[in-house]
C-alpha cells in the first residue's frame, strides 16, 4: 500500500515535469497518492481496511489524537508556516471533492458550453480568484505535507529507510 501511495504521488510529479503543466491528471495521481497513505496509515493503526471510501475527513477523524496530532507535526516539520492545516478536516474535504468531481469535471459545466466555461473562469480570475468561488480547491502544499507526513510516519512504523517521499519526485 505504501509503495503504492508513493508511486501515485511521484508519477504525478512526473507527468508535471514532462509536460511542465500542472494538469488534471497530476493533481488526481497525487490525491490519490495521499488517499492510499492515508488508508496504509489506518491499516497500520487498526490492522483492517477502513470502510469510509473516499471520505478523507472521516478517515481522518476516525485515527487517534495522538496520532493525528504527530501527523500535523511532520507536516509542520516538512512544509512550516507554507501549509495551512489549521482546519485539516476542511483541507480533506476539498481534496476529497478533487478527487471525486475532479475525475469527472466536465460534468460540473454540462450545463454550460465551452465559451461559458471559458467566461467563467476569466470572470473568477478578474475576482482575484477567491477560494470562496472556485469549483476546486486542490491545495497542493496542504497534500504534499500530508503526503510528506503518512509517508514518514508509515516508513517508522514498518522500519523501512527514511527518506523524503517528495524528494526528487
Amino acid at each position: 500500500m505504501y509503495h503504492a501511495g508513493v508511486s501515485h504521488v511521484r508519477a504525478s510529479f512526473r507527468l508535471t515535469g514532462a509536460f511542465e503543466d500542472f494538469s488534471r491528471s497530476s493533481t488526481l495521481l497525487r490525491v490519490f497518492g495521499l488517499e492510499i497513505l492515508l488508508k496504509c496509515v489506518f491499516v497500520l493503526e487498526f490492522g483492517r481496511l477502513p470502510k469510509m471510501g473516499h471520505n478523507h475527513p472521516e478517515l481522518w477523524k476516525n485515527l487517534p489524537t495522538e496520532l493525528r496530532e504527530d501527523v500535523l507535526h511532520r507536516a509542520k516539520t516538512r512544509m512550516g508556516p507554507h501549509a495551512d492545516l489549521g482546519a485539516v478536516h476542511i483541507v480533506l474535504a476539498d481534496l476529497r471533492k478533487v478527487f471525486l468531481q475532479g475525475r469527472y469535471s466536465y460534468e460540473v459545466d454540462k450545463h454550460r458550453s465551452d465559451k461559458e466555461v471559458s467566461e467563467r473562469g476569466a470572470d473568477w480570475m478578474k475576482l482575484g480568484m477567491p477560494e470562496d468561488k472556485a469549483d476546486f480547491r486542490y491545495r497542493p502544499i496542504e497534500n504534499d505535507a500530508a503526503v510528506y507526513a503518512f509517508g514518514d510516519l508509515i516508513q517508522e512504523r514498518l522500519g523501512l529507510d527514511r527518506q523524503d517521499v517528495l524528494a526528487g519526485a
